[in-house]
């Protein structure tokens, strides 16, 4: 594995000098153009955006632009205008300077444009690891979110189970809390589980935004290990979008999505519904898979069996109302969602003893309001605001007596009830949370831009279980948790604008009113508090319009979550004694774009990282029935991640890449004071290397004039690693081993491009794949989705 990472790297330094020399032989030139109107009016502050380069320009008063600085190639221009139709240009630029003129037509109906990305312009250049992922292509097939994230090179997804399982990502080796998921900006954990990346359908998703380590105040949490911003689909123009996927394991989703114009300024209802169900009875075998005979109890290990208690259903529905371009908001909108998911529970944190009656549910309610307004105090000014309240109420039921064996038969019967902790669980929790959140953006001159986010959010937990007696007044006592952050940045360009630089601090506090317990029966009250300031920065240097150098740094402070310091009221255990998690996060990295030649573009990545984490937290084991947060390793990461794309027209694509962590526990003592044996060691159960193949051919014309097909293949490597530790014993049993899987997927489009149908086919070799502490994921599955836009 080594010698494999080792000559990779190699490669890539090699490919990287071999590609800045090519690329430092191409002449570079100019594109220059005019902007008019039908009758030869110059138009001024048009967004002129060229797509092979992603660079975006904007006419001056005589509605000329200009790009500089360009290799010879056949470019792309889209031209946005509120007033004009959408235009989209090819232009064949040789050796030579070259001046074009182009006239756009008027338009006086709204019409949905293409976003040109200005929050990804913004942040790329400011040296911020950022990858954006368009989900336009990926809304034919049958991927889920988690799957469309699993293919990329940094990011590592962890998932127990089928659809509708816990999921834990990590990126470049920090994970679980230490990665931050937002809706728009605002913080996933707002909306509860029955809104997340399990249940959001795809169809509604217009892209993705993956920070890596470092994340701009904007995104105003505690973003220790980086971020996955999910931004929802903004569309202007009446429509209807139905889409419908059903496939192995009795595995049903759908999604309607509509938005209403409701008068030509900008008023609008928007909204969209979901409902997602799976039975999750895919076939598991191995070692791990007991079979117990009830009548003589004979044990029999390396058994291939179906799930049995692994159904999970999921519904919800998101309607707004907004209005557009007033004197009073550029954008106000006010929303309710409501959503419930119900999940049997088929297993504990391994897949030794199975569950048959263990049941999970989750219901909740939000309100929300958006308003946005720019161009205040002289056109310098922009404020954002958001603020929402939810309503959440979670069910856990556990008090089966019986023990089932991994053939769904029943073979004994326990003296206590409860199938995962060996304790009776009717746990009703109630949760109500308000969020509110303020942003500024202030423009000091064309050089330097201020920025402004503060974020507050209150929590309020009640929880009841019959099945605890002995309850004292502190139990009853409702626990409460305020989180507070903010964050101040200055944005600046320097040098001729080649020169991008981001200085920033944030602040982190939170106050929490806790009922601790040691022995699940007597509670006492208790208060735990912190506060915290970090501080960064990120740069990025434009050698030109197709190779950019960027660093960045941060201090960085990751405050205890809720459920970490409040418990989970089930057998996760409150706490007043956890510190928050502190890193030193360091970044380097290169973009390179080549243009072979007129068809064809050569794209590659480099990025090296480390994470210096103080006071890690981890989830540990108390007693047979009750785990607790506590703070333990600290832990040296380092790595790198690289990703190779190339493009020929819009016929051929392939994408490869491969990141490797080298995570090293560097705590001298142990969670109970002694010497840490496993000092110097590699962080167990982290996956350490994985490399991901993707192509995608595209016809067009296939069947039909107008018509497009599609076909895709992927492919994704992890090697082996071990689930506890490389110290105490390396037999097989504690080792994942190297898997490979293989999907493949086909894509039609019918010519009036208001139907697609899609076929895909999951881990197309069966392969046995595993995950978090050797679960088993789902063999071989085929999947059919049609979508359909009225």
């Amino acid at each position: 594995m080594f010698i494999n990472t080792k000559l990779a790297s190699y490669f890539l330094l090699i490919l990287s000098l071999l590609v800045w020399n090519v690329s430092s032989q191409n002449k570079l030139i100019s594109l220059k153009g005019e902007l008019i109107d039908e009758n030869g009016t110059s138009l001024k502050s048009i967004s002129i955006y060229l797509v092979e380069l992603n660079i975006t320009t904007k006419s001056n008063s005589a509605g000329s632009f200009e790009f500089k600085n360009i290799p010879p190639a056949i470019y792309t221009l889209i031209i946005e205008s509120d007033s004009h139709e959408l235009l989209t240009k090819k232009v064949s630029l040789k050796t030579q300077n070259q001046e074009i003129q182009i006239v756009l037509k008027r338009n006086e109906k709204l019409k949905e444009v293409i976003v040109l990305g200005k929050k990804k312009n913004q942040f790329k250049s400011l040296g911020y690891e950022l990858e954006i992922l368009n989900i336009a292509n990926e809304l034919n097939n049958t991927k889920t979110l988690n799957q469309i994230l699993e293919q990329q090179s940094s990011i590592n997804v962890r998932q127990s189970g089928g659809l509708g399982s816990r999921v834990n990502y990590s990126i470049n080796g920090l994970s679980e809390k230490s990665v931050r998921f937002f809706i728009d900006g605002i913080p996933m954990e707002f909306y509860g589980a029955s809104f997340s990346i399990n249940t959001i359908p795809i169809s509604v998703i217009d892209k993705i935004e993956i920070y890596k380590g470092i994340t701009p105040i904007y995104l105003s949490n505690d973003n220790l290990g980086g971020a996955i911003n999910l931004i929802t689909k903004k569309v202007s123009q009446n429509l209807i979008k139905i889409s419908y996927s059903f496939g192995s394991f009795n595995t049903h989703t759908s999604s309607v999505y509509t938005n209403i114009n409701l008068d030509k300024k900008g008023a609008y209802i928007n909204a969209f519904g979901f409902y997602n169900y799976s039975d999750n009875n895919y076939e598991i075998w191995g070692d791990n898979v007991l079979v117990t005979d009830p009548e003589t109890f004979n044990v029999t290990r390396n058994n291939r069996v179906e799930r049995f208690h692994d159904a999970f259903q999921s519904k919800g529905i998101k309607a707004s109302f907004g209005i557009k371009n007033r004197s009073w908001t550029d954008h106000f909108e006010t929303g309710l969602i409501l959503t419930d998911f119900d999940k049997e529970i088929q297993h504990g944190p391994t897949m030794e003893i199975p569950f048959g009656e263990a049941t999970y549910s989750q219901k909740n309610g939000t309100a929300y309001l958006r308003y946005s307004k720019k161009n205040l105090l002289n056109k310098k000014l922009g404020i954002q605001l958001f603020a929402g309240y939810s309503d959440r109420t979670r069910v856990h039921i556990d008090t089966t007596k019986n023990i089932y064996s991994w053939n769904g038969k029943i073979i004994g019967q326990r003296v206590l009830g409860g199938e995962q902790y060996g304790v009776l669980t009717q746990n009703t929790l109630k949760k109500k949370t308000f969020i509110q959140k303020l942003s500024a953006d202030y423009r000091l001159n064309n050089q330097h831009k201020a920025y402004f986010t503060s974020q507050i959010a209150f929590v309020n937990r009640t929880d009841n279980d019959p099945t605890i007696t002995n309850k004292n007044e502190a139990y009853w006592a409702p626990q409460h948790f305020n989180k507070n952050t903010f964050g101040l940045a200055l944005d600046s360009k320097w040098l001729h604008r080649k020169l991008s630089t981001s200085f920033f601090i944030k602040n982190h506090s939170f106050n929490a009113k806790i009922k601790t317990t040691e022995d699940g029966q007597l509670f006492k009250n208790s208060n735990a508090d912190a506060n915290f300031f970090g501080f960064g920065f990120s740069s990025s240097y434009k050698i030109n319009q197709l190779l950019i150098l960027k660093t960045s740094f941060e201090r960085a402070n990751r405050l205890p979550e809720e459920t970490e310091i409040l418990g989970d009221g089930v057998n996760i255990l409150s706490t007043d004694q956890l510190k928050a998690e502190q890193s030193f996060n360091y970044n380097i990295g290169v973009q390179h774009q080549l243009l072979l030649n007129n068809n064809s573009t050569l794209t590659y990545n480099l990025f090296f990282f480390r994470r210096d984490v103080d006071n890690f937290i981890k989830l540990w084991q108390k007693d047979d029935s009750a785990f607790v947060y506590i703070n333990f390793d600290n832990i040296d990461i380092h790595g790198f991640d690289a990703e190779l794309k190339y493009k020929w027209k819009n016929k051929f694509q392939v994408n490869y890449a491969i990141s490797r962590l080298f995570p090293i526990i560097k705590s001298r003592l142990d969670s109970d004071g002694n010497k840490n044996l496993l000092f110097n060691s590699e962080l167990p159960n982290t996956l350490l290397f994985k490399s991901t193949l993707n192509t995608q051919v595209n016809f067009e014309n296939t069947f039909k004039t107008n018509d497009a097909l599609s076909v895709k293949w992927a492919s994704n490597f992890v090697d082996s690693f071990f689930v506890r530790d490389n110290v105490f014993g390396a037999d097989n049993k504690d080792e994942i081993p190297q898997q490979l899987s293989h999907n493949v997927g086909v894509n039609y489009s019918f010519p009036n491009k208001k139907i697609s149908i899609g076929l895909d086919c999951n881990n197309i070799f069966d392969a046995q794949l595993f995950d978090n502490f050797a679960i088993q994921k789902p063999g071989r599955a085929f999947f059919t989705k049609i979508n359909w836009s009225i």
